[in-house]
């Protein structure tokens, strides 16, 4: 009976959040199938990461210290021999590929109920979207991650990157990135969150459409230093938003972690790297810090946007098609992050200031200063369930908008998710009001 009354509950939850989704994902089934594990192992919910997961990821998809190898239990097809190696340069360097396709298929339905909305309830996106996604490596030097969504809306290359890995000195410390990825300046992600997008992350200030994510184009070094407790990132990119970049962006990103597993995820000697059991678990302290260097051209001409597009914030924000010119916006964004671990809970946020020098197009003398910042704690009250809460703010132009967004994430199987979250914002001047609830189901496969 008590069996009978649960499965009754979980079917009617079922009908009822065919719901809204992260859209952005970086959970690759095909990773479950070269290695043989479950999703477990590097998510707790997809796509967010466990700590091994997180330095699997840092390691371009592959697992930490050499032992790659070990783990892989999908046969690779062999591109030369291994006496190759010893012939080079009289010789092509062996490589390797796949033995199977690494492509996923990742199925999005999307619910929403906004309060002032009309409808209120949307189901026009039953699907709402479905990810084309492909990783893994080529070799133990080469490693690459794809992404492509296909909507109502059109086909979208979300993310396409190439990394070389371990290129000089001791393992992990220089790898490069290249192609259309996220920037690592935190170690947060809107492609790896619980709920809706991350203001810090995709916010935009002014009539400058840049933002952090969802990508950007250019190089990336990255790797891990002091016996993988200390981890870097330096970037040269396109920008996002705004017209061809000539002056293009850089960035830089540090990031420590005390105690808890190591960032490059080598475990001690006679440990394995991961945990078959409460893979979340990782007691620890991580806290990191960023720069980032921008230039951006704003104006009718300067980017593939609407023309009647007006910005959300800012008293002066015109209409793009009210701009005969393009307009320089030099900026500035530095901040830092940091993320406890301590048994089921997780604790973490971050914050950036952004100083822009012109990003009104109705008054291109005044500058504006932006704070976003925000805080997050998660909690594993089963291996399945996680419910969260976040809160943050938005401030510029003397104007700040507030969101609190508490939900839950909860996996029907390793590979079928579930979530439901509700938003209160605060606008300028406002008290908090009740704005959406939304949800979802995703299929990974």
């Amino acid at each position: 009976m008590k069996k009978s009354i649960l499965w009754s509950i979980g079917v009617a939850f079922v009908f009822v959040v065919t719901l809204f989704s992260v859209k952005e994902a970086q959970a690759i089934p095909a990773f479950a199938r070269k290695y043989k594990t479950s999703c477990a192992t590097c998510h707790t919910a997809f796509a967010r990461l466990t700590p091994f997961g997180e330095a699997f990821r840092r390691n371009g998809y592959q697992f930490p210290g050499g032992t790659d190898l070990e783990y892989i239990k999908e046969e690779p097809v062999n591109l030369g021999a291994e006496g190759n190696k010893r012939a080079f340069p009289d010789a092509i360097w062996p490589s390797s590929i796949p033995g199977t396709a690494p492509f996923s298929l990742l199925i999005t339905n999307e619910f929403t109920y906004a309060n002032d909305a009309e409808p209120k309830i949307d189901f026009a996106s039953f699907p709402s979207e479905v990810g084309f996604l492909a990783g893994g490596t080529l070799g133990e030097s080469i490693a690459f991650y794809s992404e492509i969504e296909l909507s109502d809306e059109g086909v979208e290359v979300e993310r396409v990157q190439a990394s070389l890995l371990n290129m000089f000195g001791p393992r992990s410390m220089f790898n490069l990135k290249i192609g259309r990825f996220e920037p690592g300046v935190f170690f947060f992600s809107n492609h790896r969150r619980y709920g809706p997008k991350y203001f810090l992350e995709s916010a935009t200030v002014g009539d400058n459409q840049w933002s952090f994510e969802p990508a950007q184009q250019g190089f990336e070094l990255f790797g891990t230093l002091d016996e993988g407790r200390l981890a870097y990132n330096l970037g040269v990119v396109e920008g996002s938003g705004n017209i061809v970049n000539t002056a293009k962006d850089v960035y830089a990103h540090a990031t420590y972690k005390v105690g808890g597993m190591r960032l490059d995820g080598v475990a001690p000697e006679g440990e394995k790297p991961f945990k078959k059991t409460r893979p979340w678990e990782d007691n620890s302290f991580v806290f990191g810090a960023f720069v980032y260097q921008g230039h951006a051209k704003l104006g009718a001409g300067a980017g593939p946007v609407d023309s009647d597009e007006t910005r959300v914030l800012g008293k002066s924000a015109a209409k793009l098609s009210q701009a005969a010119e393009t307009q320089d916006d030099d900026f500035t964004a530095f901040g830092g992050d940091a993320q406890i671990f301590y048994g089921r809970w997780n604790l973490f946020g971050g914050i950036g200031i952004f100083d822009h020098d012109h990003p009104f197009l109705d008054d291109p003398t005044r500058g504006a200063t932006a704070t976003i910042g925000f805080g997050e704690v998660d909690f594993v009250a089963y291996p399945w369930l996680f419910p969260w809460a976040r809160y943050e703010s938005f401030h510029v132009d003397n104007e700040t908008v507030r969101r609190f967004s508490p939900g839950f994430t909860a996996l029907l199987r390793a590979n079928v998710k579930v979530q439901l979250f509700a938003e209160f914002v605060k606008d300028p001047g406002q008290d908090f009001d009740f704005e959406t609830l939304e949800g979802s189901l995703l299929l990974g496969f």
